[in-house]
Formats: structure tokens, sequence, C-alpha cells
């Protein structure tokens, strides 16, 4: 339904009541300006314009919050550029929301989400695209997120990195480079960006490989404080050092890939839960095999060898027993992978041969070797670990008990 009248007034907008239907009213001071009231009570500006047998309708906006005045302006500024100058205001509006949309999908942040989404949740272990996820976060968006992707440059590259070196460290402005290069690489292949600004932007801190070993005097130390530690996160710690694997995959042990053969038990890594994304055999020693026979009664209804205190959940991180161990032991700073390392360098020094260690900590071949080479080293692994516990087993015992015989497969 519509009314006309010959000029509109505020007071008499105000006195416009709801009714069943909406109906308009239209004002006689700007050809096509429209006034429409709305079942609900609520009120809107809208404009008709172009020719009669081909009339467009725009909406202006809401009324108090347009008001009449504000209402009548755009609309003869957008009447005066359909007549005079032959524009389209409802094209227009489309192209600007299309530029818009555009823009939007072409900024840092908009790439940022799309990797993470399409690639790191998909394609990295779940504690991997995590941290891309929370590095994102915290360290490039705050900088980069409104920006247009194909707009960063080296310079800007650089100048995020010495940020976050001064704030954060060498290391974490190292790790962030190394994410922002794949980010980027990644634009190029979905064709959100046309080239990768870290190319050329050096590392700003030289790394030193990590060396640190426990002796077995440390070890000796350390070993009754695990004691204190949660049971399943005393496991985690003594499991890294007996089984030489990666932290991450000790934390994600199931129960279902422990299996018996005539040999003794084995724990079969599927490829998915692995870095190299290779399927890998461990054999557990008799040291090892008692640490998990121990857990069953706590954690076997989980799936998860080493659950966590939430249902149906496993232990993701380590970080906390790190520092209070070290606290409690005093020992000079040292991390779960320290203990993956002071295992195979206790093997090669009694004797273990570098391809048996390699097999066993289940290190990348090279490309040849990965084709030619299907060996499953699983008598040699077997020996090895069957050492390795009898080590640990010696250095942690009382002075009075230990033994220079060492036992071995």
């Amino acid at each position: 339904m519509r009314r006309s009248t010959d000029y509109l007034t505020d007071r008499q907008i105000r006195s416009l009541k709801a009714q069943e239907q909406q109906y308009e009213v239209t004002d006689g001071a700007v050809s096509g300006l429209v006034l429409r009231v709305f079942p609900t009570g609520s009120k809107s500006w809208f404009l008709r314009y172009g020719p009669r047998e081909a009339r467009r309708r725009i909406v202006l906006g809401p009324y108090p919050a347009l008001t009449l005045e504000k209402a009548r302006d755009k609309a003869r500024e957008l009447v005066a550029g359909v007549k005079i100058a032959g524009r389209d205001p409802m094209e227009e509006r489309k192209a600007e929301r299309t530029a818009r949309r555009k823009a939007e999908t072409a900024t840092f942040a908009a790439l940022a989400t799309l990797y993470v989404e399409e690639h790191a949740k998909r394609k990295k272990r779940l504690r991997a695209g995590k941290e891309d996820e929370r590095k994102l976060r915290v360290e490039v968006l705050p900088a980069w997120g409104s920006r247009p992707a194909a707009e960063i440059r080296r310079v800007d590259v650089r100048s995020l990195l010495e940020r976050i070196a001064e704030e954060r460290g060498g290391v974490c402005a190292n790790r962030t480079r190394a994410l922002l290069s794949k980010v980027f690489s990644f634009g190029i292949e979905q064709e959100r960006v046309e080239s990768n600004p870290v190319y050329g932007v050096k590392r700003l801190y030289e790394e030193k490989p990590r060396e640190r070993v426990l002796t077995e005097e440390e070890l000796r130390i350390l070993w009754p404080f695990l004691d204190r530690l949660q049971p399943t996160v005393a496991a985690a710690w003594r499991l890294i050092l007996l089984t030489a694997q990666r932290p991450g995959e000790v934390l994600a042990m199931r129960w279902r890939d422990l299996e018996r053969d005539s040999r003794g038990w084995w724990w079969n890594l599927p490829a998915e839960l692995t870095k190299t994304n290779r399927a890998h055999r461990v054999p557990l020693s008799p040291q090892a095999l008692e640490i998990i026979e121990a857990l069953r009664p706590l954690t076997e209804s989980s799936g998860w060898v080493l659950a966590s205190r939430a249902d149906g959940k496993r232990l993701t991180w380590l970080s906390h027993s790190s520092a209070r161990l070290r606290e409690w032991s005093g020992l000079d700073h040292f991390t779960p992978h320290d203990l993956r390392r002071t295992a195979a360098t206790w093997l090669g020094r009694h004797g273990v041969r570098p391809d048996t260690i390699d097999q066993l900590l289940n290190h990348a071949a090279g490309r040849i070797s990965r084709t030619y080479n299907r060996a499953g080293y699983d008598s040699e692994k077997s020996q090895a670990v069957t050492l390795l516990g009898n080590l640990v087993h010696n250095a942690v015992l009382p002075a009075e008990e230990r033994s220079n015989v060492v036992r071995i497969a």
C-alpha cells in the first residue's frame, strides 16, 4: 500500500503507525524518495529511479538513523548522478561490494586462514598444525592481518623478523621465517599471490645443533624425581629414553599399536604419526615393557597408553614437567628431546652401528636408500634397545648395586 504527500515532516513520520502489512509513504520534495513502514514499526528509506518502464530501487538506510534531511540530500545526489552522468547506483553498490569482498580475500589474514584450514590442519600432524596456527595468530597477524598479501615485500619480512628476534629471540624469528615462506608458497599454488617475499631474506640467527647429552650421573640424579610426577608423565619421560623415539611420537602411543610375536613386544607406529611419514616398528625392551604394563590398569580403557586426566585425551606437552624437573634436580637445562639424543649417543659409545641407530631413530634416509634398501633391521634394533635398557637400568642403580657388565641380547 502506498500513500502520497506533498512534503513529509519529521512530525508526520513519527506519527506513522505500524499496520498488519507494510506500506510506503512518498516524499513530494524529492522525486522517488519513499519511506517504508514495516509491521514491526521500523521505518526505512529507499529511492526509486530510472525510466518508468524499468524502475529500480535502492535502499538508503533506516529512519531515524538516516534523518529526513539526510535522506533527501542523499536521494538528490543519486538522482543527479542518474540524470546527468547516466550512473546506476545499484550497479555501483554491487561493484563496491565485489571490490570489498575481493580486497578482504586478498589480505594476509585470509591467506593465513586458508593455509591453516587447507594445509596445516589436513597435511600436518595435529601439534604441528596447531603451532602454525598459534604462531601466525600471535606473531604475524597483529602486524599484517589487514594488509594485502600481494603487497608484502622483503623489507616488510625483514622488519617483522627483526622485531620478533628482539622480542622473542633469534630461534623464534627463524621459525617464523620458515613458516612465512610456507604460507606464501602455498599462496602461489592457490594463485593468491605471484611471488614469495621471503626468498632472499636470510635467517637472522645462526643456530647451532643441539648437543645436550645427559651423563650417567645426571640420569641417576634425575630418575628418582620422575616419581614425583603423574604416573603417565613420568612414564613418558622414561619411554622417550628407553625407546629413543621422538617425544611427540611417544606421547601418541596407542594400546592398539602394541603387539607381541615370537621375538618379543613391538610398538608399530603408523605413518601418519611419525615425523617422516613412514611407518616405523620399534622393539620394546623389558624395561620399557614394564613401564607400559604398569599403566595398563590406568589408561587402557582410553585407548592411549599415556592418557591425560581429561577423558579420552592423551598427553600433548611435557614443558611444565620439564621446568619442574630442572628445578627439583638442579641439573643444567635439558628437554625431553635430549633424552632421545642421550639414548642414541650411549648406543654409539657402546659400539652400535650408525645405520642401526638411524633405523631405530627412524631418521629419514636418502632417496636412493629409501628406494632400494627395504631391510627392516628388526634384529639389530632389538639388540640395540636391549642394550639401551640395560645401560639405563645399570646407570640408575645405587653405586653398590652397579655392575661393570652390561648384558646384550
